[in-house]
């Protein structure tokens, strides 16, 4: 399986380094034209469908993208960003290492457990892996939902490393294969 991640466009809340998670924030005119740009770039690939979270910045950036390939688009729930809580909308200094910490599996705050999150999407991954074994998928999600993706393909980083994993608004990052296993 050839997997394409997409991060959605940029809203006002990513320039004013708010914390989004669950809150469904609109593409600002920038994250509109960013997301134009890589429909531009995907137009060289070919996709077989489009998986987004519901969220409203992702199916924006979603649909546009989309001009170019004319297929499906499914919208999943286990694509969508991770709760944070009671830090939303906030630029509060909190810290994020223990949040990313695997093990801690820090549950305070409201903020969803990070095992949690990686649980969610990985098992959309095996699904998606087993019903689409040979296919050209184009994922429309999250900062954090990627940093679950990454971790599915190379394995549980240390939360320094979750942390400095980043995907930018309308950056694609390609997968090849399938689930890590430990050797």
């Amino acid at each position: 399986m050839n997997l394409y991640v997409v991060r959605h466009g940029q809203t006002d809340w990513n320039i004013q380094n708010k914390i989004q998670g669950f809150s469904d924030i609109p593409l600002n005119a920038t994250g509109l034209e960013q997301a134009n740009n890589l429909k531009e770039q995907l137009s060289k690939f070919s996709i077989d469908k489009i998986y987004a979270s519901p969220l409203i910045r992702t199916v924006q950036t979603a649909n546009i993208l989309n001009e170019v390939f004319h297929v499906p688009i499914e919208l999943e729930n286990r694509l969508i960003e991770r709760n944070f809580g009671i830090y939303e909308g906030t630029v509060a200094q909190i810290n994020l290492l223990d949040y990313f910490d695997y093990e801690k599996n820090l549950s305070t705050n409201d903020v969803e457990p990070i095992q949690d999150l990686f649980y969610r999407v990985w098992s959309f991954l095996d699904e998606l892996i087993e019903k689409h074994p040979n296919g050209n998928i184009l994922l429309v999600t999250h900062g954090g939902t990627y940093r679950a993706i990454y971790s599915y393909f190379y394995g549980i980083l240390s939360a320094s490393q979750i942390l400095s994993c980043k995907l930018h608004n309308c950056e694609v990052h390609q997968f090849i294969g399938g689930k890590y296993e430990t050797k």
